[in-house]
C-alpha cells in the first residue's frame, strides 16, 4: 500500500534556500533588517516541520480459518508520518510462534487450531536495539474451515460443488481440487458467502468420472481439506451397515411376535383357568347360599350320630373279646333253637302214639311257655 508523504530531505533543502536569502539580504540591509531577515527564516522553519512520535498498526482481517494462511500487513510511521521500511519487525501471532524481519513486508501465518488470538507487533528502528520505539496489538478470531466437496457431476458434466458451511465469508485463493491423476489450483480472490457453495465446471478443472473415487480438497499449504473418496466409502459402509440393521430389526421384529402370540395363547389359556375357579367359586358361593336352616339341622344331627358311632365303637374291648363275645351269643341261639326242637317234637310223639287227639289245657301250655321264658333268661359265661 503506497502512502504520500512529504520527503524530509525536501523539507531540509527549502530551509536552507530560505537561509541563504536571508543571508544576502543582510549585507545590502542595515542591522535592523538583519534582525527582521533573522525572525522571518525562524517563521519558515517551525510553521514547515511536525515533531511527533513513531506509531504502528496491524493490518489485517479480523477473521481467519484453521489451516489457511491468514496475512498481516505492517503500518509504521516515523517523526515526519514518513512510512518506515527500515528496522526490525518482530511478530509475536499468538499461538507461540514468534518471526522476525529485518524489512517492512506483509507476513503470511497459518493457524492449525481454532480460537482468538493476539497478535502483537514490536518495532525496533536499529537491528541491533533491544529497545522498542513502538508496539501494536491486532486481535483475529480463527475458525473452523468448514468447507467440504459437496456434489459431483455424472459422466456427461462431472462438475465439482463446493460449500461453505460456515457462518462466515470464505477465501478459497489457491486451494486446490486434485484427483490422484488430476489437479485443480483456485485462483486468488475466489470467494464463498457463509452457507452458500459454488460450482466449478470440467472444462475448468479438467476433472472427469474417474477422478471421483481419489477427489479431494487441499488447503493453499497443500495439507487435506477434505476428502470426497472417503467419504463416499464411507457412505458404501454405513448403507451396508443399516442394511443388516434393518434386516436384523426384521426379524428381532418376527421374533417378538412369535413371543407375543405365545403370550397371548398363556394368556388366554390362565384367562380360562382364571374364569373356570371364577365359576367354581360362584357355585360353592351358590351352594352355601343354598343352605337352610333345616339342612345345617341336619348336618348337625348327622355329624352327632357319627360321633356317637364312633363312641360306641372306642368302647368296645378288643378284637379278640368282641369275637368271643359274638360266637357265644351265636351258640347260645343254636342251644336255644335245638332245645325247642326237641320240645316239640316229644308233644307230637306223645299225642301220636295215644291215637287220640290230646288237647292240651291252658295249665300245659302255660308251663311250656314258662320253660321257654326261663331259657332265654340263660346267660353266657365266660370260661
Amino acid at each position: 500500500m503506497a502512502f504520500d508523504v512529504a520527503n524530509p530531505n525536501e523539507i531540509n533543502q527549502d530551509n536552507s534556500d530560505s537561509s541563504n536569502d536571508d543571508s544576502s539580504s543582510d549585507d545590502n540591509n542595515d542591522s535592523d533588517d538583519e534582525s527582521s531577515g533573522s525572525s522571518g527564516s525562524d517563521e519558515s522553519v517551525s510553521s514547515t516541520v511536525k515533531v511527533s512520535k513513531i506509531t504502528a498498526k496491524i493490518l489485517s482481517k479480523p477473521n481467519a480459518a484453521v489451516k489457511v494462511g491468514t496475512v498481516f500487513e505492517p503500518y509504521v510511521l516515523g517523526f515526519y508520518s514518513e512510512t518506515l521500511d527500515d528496522g526490525k519487525f518482530s511478530w509475536n501471532f499468538g499461538d507461540g510462534t514468534v518471526e522476525e524481519y529485518a524489512d517492512n513486508k506483509k507476513v503470511s501465518h497459518i493457524y492449525d487450531y481454532p480460537g482468538e488470538y493476539l497478535v502483537v507487533l514490536t518495532y525496533y528502528r536499529s537491528i541491533l536495539s533491544t529497545i522498542p520505539d513502538v508496539q501494536s496489538k491486532f486481535s483475529v478470531k480463527v475458525i473452523p474451515a468448514d468447507i467440504v466437496i459437496s456434489n459431483v457431476g455424472d459422466l456427461s458434466d462431472f462438475f465439482v460443488e463446493i460449500s461453505n458451511n460456515s457462518k462466515y465469508e470464505a477465501d478459497l485463493s489457491k486451494w486446490a481440487i486434485a484427483s490422484d491423476v488430476q489437479y485443480y489450483i483456485l485462483p486468488d480472490n475466489t470467494l464463498i458467502l457463509p452457507g452458500k457453495k459454488i460450482t466449478l465446471s470440467p472444462r475448468m478443472t479438467g476433472l472427469n468420472i474417474s477422478d471421483k473415487a481419489s477427489l479431494k480438497l487441499f488447503f493453499p499449504n497443500r495439507q487435506l481439506a477434505y476428502d470426497y473418496g472417503n467419504m463416499l466409502a464411507e457412505q458404501a459402509v454405513e448403507t451396508s451397515k443399516s442394511s443388516e440393521s434393518s434386516k436384523l430389526s426384521e426379524e428381532s421384529l418376527t421374533a417378538q411376535a412369535g413371543k407375543s402370540r405365545k403370550s397371548i395363547k398363556i394368556g388366554n389359556e390362565k384367562n380360562e383357568i382364571l374364569k373356570t375357579d371364577e365359576i367354581i367359586d360362584s357355585n360353592i358361593e351358590v351352594t352355601n347360599a343354598d343352605i337352610t336352616e333345616e339342612s345345617k339341622v341336619s348336618i348337625q344331627e348327622e355329624i352327632e350320630t357319627e360321633n356317637l358311632k364312633a363312641t360306641a365303637i372306642n368302647a368296645l374291648p378288643e378284637s379278640k373279646d368282641r369275637n368271643f363275645t359274638y360266637f357265644g351269643g351265636l351258640a347260645l341261639l343254636i342251644v336255644l333253637a335245638v332245645v325247642s326242637v326237641v320240645w316239640f317234637r316229644r308233644f307230637s310223639n306223645i299225642a301220636d302214639g295215644d291215637g287220640q287227639s290230646i288237647s292240651l289245657n291252658n295249665k300245659a301250655k302255660n308251663k311250656i311257655l314258662e320253660r321257654k321264658e326261663s331259657a332265654d333268661d340263660y346267660e353266657i359265661l365266660d370260661g
